[in-house]
């Protein structure tokens, strides 16, 4: 029986190097496609919420997404755009009601933050409380917030923060009275808005999101 010759190709090494490089680069692309889908927590609803309570308290009925007569509605209001996050270009929109009434007089002005365990909810279920509070003459504000399955605390701290300098620099176009501006949430929208409020001028709670040439993200 003959010896087997083993033949070397010059190239080989090259060949194998380019073809890893290809396959990294293939993992690589369809990671960073995977990064662009923000995880989203949905347990956490008024749907949800009315089905948990339904035996303890059967007459209770889910407010709903209903403007009163008499309230103006802006709806969708990009107040922060955050140009590289892991998920790529990220906009954040809020809400606006006011009363129609006195449309030129400037009205105290309530920021509202949604609850839901820090991971889950959405401002729009701060929508219905926020429509019968302007309807009784306040401008009110449900505000989006980046979630912790996005992005680490203290993001959130900084989305709301970087949402009342917008609301202060855009005062004059919707008729807000910038010395009476508070911050209002439920559960962990609570814990935000006390945060909000208590870190005035303290560098790390602040941010550098959306307007930051205006003069202060202070509120009442």
């Amino acid at each position: 029986m003959q010896n087997a010759r083993i033949l070397f190709c010059p190239l080989f090494p090259l060949i194998l190097t380019l073809t890893f490089a290809f396959i990294s680069l293939q993992v690589l692309g369809q990671n960073k496609a995977k990064a662009t889908v923000i995880p989203i927590d949905s347990s956490f609803s008024v749907a949800a919420v009315a089905k948990k309570i339904k035996r303890d308290f059967p007459l209770a009925i889910p407010a709903i997404d209903s403007l009163p007569e008499g309230v103006q509605e802006y709806r969708n209001m990009v107040y922060a755009t955050l140009e590289d996050t892991r998920y790529g270009k990220r906009e954040l929109h809020l809400d606006i009601f006011r009363p129609q009434k006195d449309e030129r007089r400037e009205l105290a002005a309530v920021i509202m933050i949604n609850g839901g365990g820090w991971r889950s909810g959405t401002r729009s279920m701060q929508v219905p409380m926020a429509q019968m509070l302007a309807a009784r003459g306040f401008v009110t504000i449900p505000v989006e917030y980046q979630l912790s399955l996005e992005a680490k605390f203290p993001a959130a701290v900084h989305n709301i923060k970087s949402a009342i300098r917008w609301v202060k620099a855009n005062s004059r176009k919707y008729h807000i009275d910038t010395a009476r501006i508070a911050v209002f949430g439920c559960s962990a929208g609570g814990q935000l808005a006390a945060l909000t409020g208590l870190t005035n001028n303290i560098p790390f709670f602040e941010g550098r999101q959306g307007i930051t040439a205006t003069d202060s993200n202070r509120v009442n």
